[in-house]
């Protein structure tokens, strides 16, 4: 997803119907063309909400990945010019 527009609950729900069609067709809703004014309400506040829930999924993996990255534990242990200051993760320098 490329910069597309985000909504709340709120702003979504002082939409039109062409208006809410229209995020819809940004953000790919599928069935969009037979649903109604409520349909694409409730279908772009379930896309929404799993796209936050998504979002802070990759946040909490990627720290996950840096609590438990070698590499950067070991990088931590160098000084601004690359010299070891100390022990490195799995030996000793």
């Amino acid at each position: 997803m490329a910069n597309k527009k985000k909504y709340t609950s709120a702003e979504l729900d002082g939409k039109t119907k062409e208006e809410l069609y229209e995020i819809a067709q940004e953000h790919e809703i599928e069935g969009r063309s037979t649903m109604d004014k409520d349909q694409l309400t409730a279908a772009l506040k379930k896309h929404f909400s799993s796209e936050t829930t998504d979002e802070k999924s990759d946040k909490e993996a990627t720290a996950a990945v840096e609590k438990t990255d070698p590499l950067k534990s070991a990088n931590e242990n160098v000084d601004a010019g690359g010299h070891p200051t100390g022990t490195v993760p799995g030996g000793t320098t």
